[in-house]
């Protein structure tokens, strides 16, 4: 594979580029969790999904071998997708849910992220339509929870979020239906696919670097300040019986 002839070139370097800076992102996740050793290692589980799934997608875009090699970097790229969507829920989950809501979101997500990778692994064609609907399923599940995490983030901080979910859905959209055709041979509706996961994926980092992570770090001095609060250990105090 030479440096500068991708097979497609916007979708490989899109990715490519993505991959070079989500690596260093990696020390930012991992700073952010500091104090909290579950918080740290969601992130940690998030950025790894991230680097994985955009250095697959180069390869995959990126490579001119075999078509049993293009085939299993394309299963590869599947599983990459499913893997970063579950990755990402799982520190916005842990940071913004409480008890119940956690646990239940993220077996969900990774049940279905689960599903999805076994189906790559083993049917010999995955239709293009059902794949896009797992991915669209998967990302807006989050509107279940949605209440929930409102009642710790106010929704003007839930803007990238929410911003991060269209941009994939209409890439997904694009990609599914083939349209539009910018520049034909060069930026088709699938080098717009690439374009907005990535500015979308962006906007998901920005809100988890950003708000996830200051709210984890809430969640975790909110016991310790109950301690060594007098009053709030009184309030806490079960009254006692009177006879």
């Amino acid at each position: 594979m030479g440096f500068l002839h991708f097979r497609e070139p916007v979708n490989a370097w899109s990715h490519g580029i993505w991959m070079l800076l989500a690596l260093p992102g990696l020390v930012l996740l991992w700073r952010r969790g500091r104090g909290s050793a579950a918080m740290r290692a969601t992130l940690l589980i998030y950025g790894l999904t991230l680097v994985f799934c955009s250095g697959v997608s180069m390869l995959f875009h990126g490579v001119r071998d075999a078509p049993a090699t293009i085939l299993a970097l394309d299963r590869l790229d599947h599983i990459g997708i499913f893997l970063l969507i579950a990755g990402t829920y799982t520190p916005i989950a842990w940071a913004l849910l409480r008890r119940r809501w956690r646990l239940a979101m993220l077996a969900t997500v990774w049940a279905c992220a689960a599903a999805g990778i076994a189906m790559h692994l083993t049917w010999p064609v995955v239709p293009r339509g059902l794949s896009t609907g797992l991915y669209l399923g998967m990302g807006w599940l989050a509107i279940v929870c949605y209440l929930e995490v409102a009642r710790r983030v106010s929704q003007r901080a839930l803007l990238p979020l929410v911003i991060g979910g269209i941009l994939y859905s209409l890439g997904a959209l694009f990609n599914l239906l083939h349209f539009p055709v910018i520049w034909p041979g060069v930026f088709q509706s699938h080098e717009l696919f690439h374009v907005l996961v990535v500015a979308a994926s962006v906007c998901h980092f920005y809100f988890i670097i950003t708000v996830a992570g200051v709210a984890a770090l809430e969640m975790e001095r909110e016991p310790r300040a109950q301690a060594t609060d007098p009053a709030a250990r009184r309030a806490n105090r079960p009254e006692k019986s009177q006879a």
